[in-house]
């Protein structure tokens, strides 16, 4: 997983301007069984205020999360700097949403 090489330095820039913001990655790889997946991730969207879903997940598994009552937001780019702004638009969508 590519993407999953810059976690740790997404989470340290961000802990600099969002100190309040908890990320945790979720890297469910390729494999087949999507439902077994979601079924893993349920306990962490139940905590979570929003969603970043990659461009590189899983059609079915995407669609399940999207489907969700948690609002989501889209990485469509690659590397550090989309990931980096997804996750403010997402802190900034999960704080309109608590209010």
């Amino acid at each position: 997983e590519m993407e999953s090489r810059c976690d740790a330095e997404v989470r340290t820039a961000l802990s600099r301007d969002l100190p309040h913001l908890e990320v945790e990655f979720v890297h469910p790889g390729w494999g087949a069984n999507w439902g077994r997946s979601l079924s893993a991730l349920r306990p962490r969207i139940d905590r979570a205020d929003c969603l970043v879903l990659s461009r590189y997940i899983r059609t079915m598994l995407g669609r399940a999360l999207r489907a969700t009552e948690k609002p989501w937001v889209a990485c469509t780019g690659r590397g550090r700097r989309a990931v980096e702004a997804s996750l403010r638009r997402a802190a900034d969508v999960a704080a309109g949403v608590r209010g």
